[in-house]
């Protein structure tokens, strides 16, 4: 599927707008979202304010039929995320501005009310016969409660995308969304039915976060039939069901033709998720049919703390894989499988059953825990060498409007690779100056004899190795010493903050010593230094640092 296309118009929603007025500007806010839906038509835009909002348009028969309805001719992007007080040039920020589409139609839920979830919406956000330029952005989806087998099949208590019918569409984007606490008979928290034939469903899930959702037959966390999915960068944690695949679950994705993708799961921390059904798995499914051929690539991914049905190592807990004929029907690459797992024989540069190195767990709250990497992970620089394979931001994830050069961001929407390589798992490790290696706060004489120490070839990681050649030169020297001083993380800061130590003082930078010899530039300097004599260079450096160093 295509990025979607340009937004023909834009329609604005917050809390204290009114239906009667015209949508078109912040100032004149419509007061729900169902109404700018109305208005709007496809490739249209709605931006929505923080608050809470309710489905107010029943699809069916009964209040619980409401929905947040996209479909073909509102093929729409629904945006939350903006302060009641957005200008035109206000940025989403849904961190900032917490937007929440709510399937609560009483507003009883515990813990906040008395009462319980019968009375809920089946499915908060549903998303019929579209394509990807449909996209749900910016907004924490709760409280659907998709319990009667008779509607739907009881499918997507959060998000339901499914066909309007045999040969409609099956896709859409869900992007930087939060889904939490919502209960389905299967996909807790999402459900995509590629069922009935038709155009290839390949629907975009993206930097998500799905946790604390409940299913008593499929997947509580996301659920995926005959749909070839791409899922990346999202956190799928402490959700919790009956049976297979409580985190993840794919049945029969389809194989792929010239151009098409193969179901993926990329840059994914699935974790902590709890069966409660005998023989049944925690964290990943596939289930396989018998053609021999992929049908799902996992990549970049941790596995890591997902329960079987007796809480311990009795079954498969973090992936199973099910085929006809014992097939192998994924391939996994550069992922940390820490648990017990059937169906893939481990590929390329996998991790195999060890700790991720989360910077913290909760045991008994697992979704509050923070699934960033500790520095000691081992999935730090772990990923797949080739930055080639990571998914292209489509769909403007970090908000930036640059929708053709750039890779999709971590979940924290920042830059997917900090390092030479990438990591595995949602979220990337931050350095907030990797020139600093002694991690005294300043760049100095002892990062520079550290980098001296590394000259050459280096394997990885290789903490010097700044511009990920391969090797430690002159190249990375012109970079230490462009950041030279009290740390910056900005690259070549010219020097800076002056260290204490100077030439002589005469120079109180390596920027204004490569001036008072005669260079242009501190990468001219320091090509020159490289190719030195190292005695040469030692006595050139020692006199920069004022001394022994």
């Amino acid at each position: 599927m295509s990025g979607g296309m340009a937004a023909a118009d834009t329609w604005y929603v917050k809390i204290g707008g009114s239906d009667l007025n015209d949508g078109d500007d912040w100032s004149v806010a419509f007061a729900t979202i169902q109404t700018a839906i109305d208005s709007a038509s496809d490739n249209d835009m709605i931006k929505v304010a923080e608050g809470t909002y309710l489905p107010t348009q029943a699809s069916g028969s009964g209040p619980e039929t409401k929905t947040f309805r996209l479909e073909n001719g509102k093929l729409v992007l629904l945006l939350g995320g903006f302060p009641t007080n957005a200008t035109a040039n206000t940025i989403q920020n849904p961190d900032l501005y917490p937007t929440v589409l709510s399937g609560d139609l009483a507003n009883d839920d515990p813990p906040a009310g008395s009462g319980d979830n019968s009375e809920n919406a089946y499915h908060v956000v549903s998303l019929i016969g579209t394509t990807n330029a449909a996209k749900v952005d910016g907004f924490i989806i709760e409280r659907g409660n998709a319990d009667n087998l008779s509607v739907d099949g009881g499918d997507g208590g959060g998000v339901y995308i499914a066909r309007d019918g045999s040969g409609s569409y099956c896709s859409g984007v869900i992007q930087n969304c939060e889904i939490r606490s919502c209960y389905a008979h299967q996909g807790g928290g999402l459900v995509v039915n590629g069922d009935l034939g038709g155009p290839r469903s390949e629907p975009s899930i993206r930097t998500i976060f799905v946790h604390d959702n409940d299913a008593s037959r499929g997947a509580a966390g996301l659920e995926f039939r005959e749909s070839a999915p791409e899922v990346a960068d999202c956190v799928i944690v402490d959700n919790t069901g009956q049976s297979d695949g409580v985190g993840v679950r794919m049945t029969e994705p389809p194989l792929p033709e010239t151009g098409e993708q193969l179901a993926r799961l990329l840059n994914c921390t699935v974790a902590f998720n709890r069966c409660t059904g005998s023989n049944a798995v925690g964290g990943v499914t596939l289930y396989g049919g018998s053609s021999g051929d992929d049908q799902l690539l996992i990549e970049n991914c941790i596995l890591s703390g997902n329960e079987s049905w007796d809480g311990d190592d009795g079954f498969y807990e973090q992936l199973w894989v099910a085929s006809d004929n014992g097939w192998d029907p994924v391939q996994m690459n550069y992922s940390n499988v820490s648990g017990t797992y059937s169906g893939p024989s481990l590929g390329t540069g996998n991790i195999n059953d060890a700790d991720p190195g989360f910077v913290s767990t909760e045991p008994n709250d697992p979704s509050s825990g923070d699934f960033r990497l500790s520095p000691s992970s081992p999935c730090i620089n772990a990923g797949h060498p080739d930055d080639s394979r990571l998914p292209a931001d489509l769909y403007d994830a970090d908000y930036d409007n640059v929708t053709t050069s750039e890779e999709l961001p971590d979940r924290d929407r920042l830059p997917r690779r900090e390092q030479c390589r990438v990591d595995m798992g949602a979220f990337e490790f931050r350095i907030a100056c990797p020139w600093d290696l002694d991690a005294d706060g300043n760049v100095g004489a002892p990062d520079l004899a550290i980098l001296l120490g590394l000259w050459g070839s280096c394997a990885e990681p290789c903490i010097a190795d700044f511009d990920c050649s391969g090797s430690v030169g002159s190249p990375d020297l012109a970079i230490l010493l462009g950041a030279w001083g009290a740390c910056n993380p900005a690259p070549f800061a010219g020097g800076g903050e002056s260290s204490a130590m100077a030439f002589e003082g005469a120079a109180t930078s390596p920027a204004e010593l490569a001036a008072l010899l005669g260079f242009s530039s501190i990468e001219e300097f320091a090509f020159w230094l490289g190719e030195c004599d190292p005695a040469v260079r030692e006595a050139i450096l020692s006199g920069l640092m004022g001394g022994g160093w």
